[in-house]
């Protein structure tokens, strides 16, 4: 799948917030006025949901990754890296560190 397609795939799972805006201006009285903001307000909270958990998924597999490179790295450089690394770095360089610690 090329990079056009994928970009389509991931447009098609969030709401378009411009058509519910414009749903808001198109709105005549106050009552229909009042259901079009709060399907803005919904489809909005849906999409900052749908965005954030594909960014934990993403974090969380990327941790994974970097928990297996740090596997064997020693406790001075873990602690190192769980102060400065990336955020992926930070959560497998702390995983690590508390099992090793859970084991002693």
């Amino acid at each position: 799948m090329d990079d056009e397609n994928k970009h389509q795939d991931k447009k098609n799972y969030y709401f378009d917030l411009k058509e519910a805006a414009t749903d808001i201006g198109l709105a005549l009285g106050a009552k229909e006025k009042s259901i079009a903001s709060a399907k803005l307000f919904g489809k909005t909270l849906f999409n900052t949901a749908l965005f954030s958990g594909r960014a934990v998924i993403k974090t969380g597999k990327e941790a994974l990754e970097q928990k297996e490179k740090h596997i064997n790295t020693d406790d001075d450089k873990l602690k190192k890296l769980k102060e400065k690394g990336n955020i992926a770095e930070r959560m497998a360089a702390s995983s690590i560190l508390k099992e090793r610690e859970a084991e002693n």
